[in-house]
């Protein structure tokens, strides 16, 4: 904090951060609350089926990884892997997976950043670390094109969000590792390399965001740490890029993949410069579509870092440095998570932009702190009892009005139409399993509309999904029909 800052304003800075806590938590929490209401849909019941027909998860990889049933995902073998270890916990499996990924990523964000403030040798309360985790996954969540098929429906959950959740951890014991390793561990390099790799296998835009990350940090810290523990973080960073490396490799050598059409007669030039490309159109889009979340994490990064910053501990001439270089390394790490996709179809489908999200949210929360820790240095600002005391407040009225303002939307409207869809989706599963039970073979059930663009049981008992539906229930074919909404609402009410 700053020297100059008076016992109330110290105190105000104390309470009102709690309160901003509870207020972003709060959110969160509601967001979680979200996940109890997934449930089976589209892809769900094809990969659900695969691990039910395989003695374990690891098998059913194996057959997948192997077979052309389905050369799209057959490359990408943790997703699979952990839809296996989902449906470990039972009937509830889906209610039980969501919540707890989200849980999770918001304590992985917050782990990672108490390790960063530590590198980072930054005397700062643990207040400050709650706060980030739970900032960092509101304004993620906020953002994200398509939360419903980013974070909520199981199947790109486990392919785009998942790696996320691992990968805070994985960061916050790499920061650790980083700032307390002594001398070589081959077991500590073991479980790096191991961690990397199954986190590339949940989808191939972490695997090259991941290398592209891990490549540039080696090329740094060759170059500018003169640490004496240089050589030992080193290996502990290529062993990430390598266990990266190796994922991508893994994934390429599936015998069940297929050319993509179109997709050999793109060259890598072509590939990355469209990638640039769409990576830079991203970033317009996602501004111009959404700028007030945008100015609000700025804002409220800014503040924070000017009101706990002391002009003694700011390097001036290193903080134009890296406002320089954030931009750029912006866009690349952009660019490398959308080329997969450039590769395959074209422009990223909206939950593959989830990356994109996190390093925009990621990015634009570090110009602030930036450009805060740089103001704290101008000593007109810093002496401003009046300025102090608005900072403050600002501070605590965005902080807490914000996320809250987003949680009463949750709880009011979000919630009842999750809940809502998912009360109907357990009648009709009802209906299903007692018709099983009567002995029918052949099941007609009340039809849904798909929702936020994923598509519902069809009425087409050959449709693929309908297959897989039927082979989870055990019968032999499931079909739905039509309904008036209100004939649908008394049906399932019944």
């Amino acid at each position: 904090m700053k020297p100059n800052q008076n016992k109330s304003q110290i105190i105000f800075l104390q309470y009102g951060l709690w309160i901003c806590i509870f207020a972003f938590w709060f959110a969160v929490s509601l967001y979680t609350r979200l996940g109890v209401y997934s449930r089976y849909m589209s892809d769900d019941y094809c990969e659900t089926s695969r691990v039910m027909s395989s003695s374990n998860p690891l098998s059913a990889v194996t057959e997948r990884y192997i077979s052309d049933f389905w050369p799209r995902a057959s490359m990408r073998y943790s997703n699979l892997f952990f839809v296996g270890v989902s449906e470990m916990l039972g009937e509830n499996a889906m209610q039980i997976t969501i919540p707890s990924l989200i849980l999770l990523w918001v304590v992985g964000l917050t782990l990672s950043m108490r390790e960063l403030r530590k590198f980072l040798d930054l005397a700062l309360p643990i207040q400050v670390d709650l706060f980030a985790g739970g900032f960092l996954a509101f304004f993620t969540i906020l953002l994200s094109p398509n939360p419903f098929q980013t974070f909520y429906w199981r199947s790109a959950a486990m392919t785009h969000f998942a790696p996320l959740v691992f990968a805070s951890f994985l960061a916050a014991l790499l920061l650790r590792s980083a700032r307390t390793l002594q001398k070589h561990s081959p077991v500590l390099y073991g479980v790096v390399f191991f961690t990397t790799f199954v986190i590339a296998g949940f989808s191939e835009p972490p695997a090259t965001v991941m290398v592209t990350v891990f490549g540039l940090i080696i090329v740094a810290a060759y170059l500018w740490d003169r640490s004496s523990n240089k050589a030992q973080k080193l290996a502990l960073v290529t062993s990430a890029l390598l266990g990266a490396f190796a994922g991508i490799i893994a994934m390429l050598a599936s015998p069940a993949i297929t050319p993509v059409d179109g997709a050999e007669k793109t060259g890598i030039v072509t590939v990355l410069l469209n990638s640039f490309i769409y990576s830079f159109q991203f970033l317009l889009d996602a501004v111009k579509s959404s700028p007030l979340p945008f100015v609000i994490i700025f804002t409220l990064a800014l503040l924070a870092a000017w009101l706990y910053s002391e002009p003694k501990d700011v390097n001036k001439k290193s903080l134009v440095i890296q406002l320089m270089v954030l931009p750029f390394l912006l866009w690349v790490l952009i660019a490398s998570s959308f080329a997969p996709s450039v590769f395959g179809q074209g422009y990223p489908v909206e939950r593959a932009r989830l990356l994109g999200i996190v390093l925009s949210v990621g990015a634009t929360a570090i110009l602030g702190v930036l450009l805060g820790r740089l103001a704290s240095t101008w000593k007109a600002l810093s002496w401003s009892d009046t300025l102090q005391w608005t900072a403050l407040v600002l501070f605590f009225l965005i902080g807490t009005v914000y996320p809250l303002r987003r949680a009463l939307v949750l709880y009011s409207e979000t919630i009842p139409e999750y809940s809502l869809r998912a009360e109907y989706w357990d009648a009709r599963e009802m209906m299903i399993k007692d018709q099983a039970a009567s002995g029918e073979m052949d099941i007609v059930i009340p039809g849904f509309e798909g929702i936020y663009g994923v598509k519902e049981l069809d009425s087409r008992p050959d449709f693929w999904f309908n297959r897989c539906a039927a082979d989870i229930y055990g019968v032999n074919s499931i079909r739905t029909i039509s309904y008036d909404p209100a004939d649908l609402e008394k049906l399932l009410g019944e």
